[in-house]
């Protein structure tokens, strides 16, 4: 049998494989990175997050998340780790009781 050798496209080998291509690389990082910053600093001063209503969107979430378990064809799967959501193995929390509110 025959092997072939399958060559990257020029474009994808000079991204990936030269050096010269690292300038772009940065600016997408520092981009990326930017973004990222941006996204964390509006959750730490926005109410929903750190103010008096938070743990709203998060709740929201949550709930949203958990009646989608229901019906024949749910959208988020029961079973292995859906249906017995925040349960560990034999039916306790999955971490330490110091966090959990009893």
């Amino acid at each position: 049998m025959a092997s072939h050798v399958v060559r990257d496209s020029p474009v994808s080998a000079w991204l990936f494989s030269n050096t010269k291509s690292g300038w772009i690389w940065l600016l997408v990082r520092l981009y990326v990175g930017y973004v990222w910053l941006m996204a964390g600093w509006e959750k730490v001063i926005s109410d929903m997050w750190t103010g008096s209503r938070a743990g709203s969107v998060v709740t929201k979430f949550a709930m949203g998340s958990l009646t989608k378990t229901a019906g024949a064809h749910p959208d988020v799967p029961t079973g292995e780790w859906g249906g017995e959501w925040g349960q560990g193995e034999w039916g306790q929390p999955p971490f330490p009781s110091i966090f959990v509110d009893r």
